[in-house]
């Protein structure tokens, strides 16, 4: 038992290293579970020879107990990130007013409204906005879309976007906060 454990605990440690410092949560997932592998391989090995020492059998359902409350706390990091991402919610280093401040700054933008932020994945993050602006021609309005997705994509990390161009603010179908 011993040396299947060491085993497991050499092959655990290169995967933990492997697998640490990723943002994607997949990996922080799997991560978690290498990382709960590796603790519970040392643990056999303490145990092991606990055991084989002192005869002391109740040193193996303490241990397990352990791992096992390692686990419980150590997975309510990744639920919660996984319950946004589930949920849509906006992630947590995004601030929607800042964002439409950015927005409405860009050359061109006399207002930007209606912004909806949310999450796809751990790094996807999806926006859709409403942009008030004086343009009129095609060309001015492809470069203003060019400049605000260019800001959010250098700035947020924003990738996925929905910009909605108009002449005039809308009033029936987009009820934002400051239309309430």
């Amino acid at each position: 038992m011993l040396a299947v454990a060491t085993v497991g605990l050499l092959v655990n440690i290169i995967a933990a290293l492997i697998l640490h410092g990723s943002e994607d949560i997949n990996i922080k997932s799997a991560f978690l579970h290498v990382l709960t592998d590796t603790l519970s391989s040392a643990a056999v090995i303490l145990g092991g020879v606990v055991i084989t020492l002192t005869g002391a059998r109740w040193v193996d359902p303490v241990l397990a107990f352990t791992i096992s409350l390692f686990i419980l706390i150590s997975s309510f990091g990744i639920l919660k990130e996984a319950l946004r991402i589930l949920l849509e919610f906006a992630p947590s280093d995004i601030k929607p007013e800042e964002v439409l401040r950015d927005i409405s700054s860009v050359d061109g933008v006399k207002d930007a409204h209606h912004l909806h932020i949310w999450s796809l994945c751990s790094n996807i993050t999806a926006l859709e906005v409403h942009i008030l602006t004086d343009a009129k021609n095609i060309e001015e309005l492809e470069r203003i879309k060019s400049r605000v997705k260019e800001m959010l994509t250098e700035k947020y990390g924003i990738n996925h976007t929905t910009l909605e161009l108009e002449w005039e603010r809308c009033q029936q179908d987009c009820l934002g906060e400051e239309n309430r």
